[in-house]
Parts: C-alpha cells; structure tokens; sequence
C-alpha cells in the first residue's frame, strides 16, 4: 500500500477485506511488541461482467424491436439494426461468460483442492470439475453444467477467437434471408439465454457449497443478494435505445 497518500483503506462494494495473522512477542525491553498488520483485499469481478452482460442484453433487445418495426424492402435501416443487435449481443454472451470464469476464480481462490491438472483441457471442462469439487451437485447435474459451458463458450469463442473463415449464409429468424454468421450466432435470443444461465447457475451453486470449504462457505452468504439486484436489472423494462449507427 502507497504510504505518500492518505492513511486508511478504501472498503467498496463486493470487496473482501482480510487481515492476516498477528503476532505478538516480547522486546528485548521486556514490552509487547505486535506485528506490521498489512490488510488484503479481495474484489469480484463477476457482479461487474454481469452487469455488463445485461445492459447489453437490453440493447440488443431494443436493437431487435427497431428491426421488427422497419417495414419495406430490406436497406440500409435493416443493416444498421442488425449490426447493432449483433454487436451488443456480442458483448452480453461474453461477459456473461466472463462472469463465470470470474466465479470460477472466485471459488478455486476459497476452496482446499488444486485446480483439475491437464493442459490440454478446454476452460469449460476445468470451469465445470472446480465447481464439481466445490459445490454439491449430482453427476448427471454436473454433466448438465459441463454440456451447457462447452456450448456458451463455443459461441462466446467466435468473438474472442475469431476465425475470418467464409461461411454459407444462415438463415435471419426475422429478416428471412440469408445473413452472415455473427448475425445469428449473436443475435438477441442467444444473448438473453447466455445472460440466464450465468445467473442460474451462480444461484444454485452458490446454495450448495460443500460443508468442508469453510471460506467458500461463508463467500457464498453474501451472494443472495447480488443475484436478486441482477435479477431486477435483467427484468427491468430497459429504455429505449438509439443506434449506435444513426445520426441524431
């Protein structure tokens, strides 16, 4: 910590603070002497990326209805509103997965077992054997989970590992018409199911933890809360959004 500045430390919301262990011992006065008391902060970043998944879910949504209302032969209106549901569903699917990679890294940090070994496995698969070993589930629920990352972060990968690959267009389910790919990898549907997911499966995880990882125990109390606030975000009438791509 910067001793120039000000004294104190700064506690904001979805921070942890932890104090480590103090000694005290005996100086050679024969006085009691305590240990430099060093403080450590924690901050989750998941709150955050789902934050930012559902403000950009809305977009998209807002994006889709000003598409649906564009009336007449397809032109530039309809490109500007595609591309605009297609890029704010681009950011929600990922930062919905980047929440739970956040979770992930949240749990590993509060449980007693090493991450799963094997360098060659998908993030998906260690995502889905670290909640397996953190929290209570079935085997058939932990398969469940496995499947469902391994397909959300298929489509969150075509925009953070994109390949430029020609692709045979695929069909719009408004436009009815041939469009590139992104345009329905990222459309506002997959965006809102991304977005779910992270919540649900923080929720029923977080109710779950398994008794002997005491701090993941007493991490998880606090998550409630922060799942019902999201929760009203996402169930928010969003306002109305203009595009990015008009003039005013």
């Amino acid at each position: 910590m910067d001793e120039s500045g000000p004294g104190g430390v700064f506690i904001d919301r979805g921070m942890q603070l932890r104090i480590p262990e103090i000694t005290l011992s005996i100086g050679p006065d024969g006085q009691p002497q305590l240990s430099t008391v060093t403080p450590e902060l924690a901050y989750d970043l998941w709150p955050l990326w789902l934050r930012i998944a559902i403000d950009h879910q809305h977009m998209a949504r807002a994006a889709r209805t000003r598409l649906e209302a564009i009336t007449g032969t397809h032109d530039a209106r309809h490109g500007r509103a595609l591309q605009d549901e297609t890029t704010a569903g681009m950011v929600s699917i990922s930062a919905a997965m980047f929440a739970i990679d956040a979770f992930y890294g949240a749990v590993l940090a509060r449980i007693d077992v090493p991450p799963p070994k094997g360098k060659r496995s998908q993030r998906y698969a260690i995502i889905a054997e670290t909640l397996k070993r953190a929290f209570t589930m079935t085997q058939k629920s932990s398969n469940a989970i496995r499947n469902r990352l391994q397909e959300a972060f298929r489509i969150r990968d075509m925009s953070v590992h994109p390949t430029g690959q020609f692709r045979q267009p695929m069909l719009h389910p408004v436009m009815h018409v041939g469009v590139a790919m992104p345009h329905v990898a990222f459309r506002v549907e997959n965006a809102e199911a991304a977005v779910h997911m992270a919540i649900s499966l923080i929720e029923q995880c977080s109710k779950v933890p398994k008794a002997r990882h005491k701090d993941l125990v007493r991490w998880c109390e606090g998550i409630p809360g922060t799942i019902e606030e999201l929760k009203q975000l996402r169930n928010a009438e969003p306002e109305s959004q203009a595009s990015v791509s008009d003039p005013p």
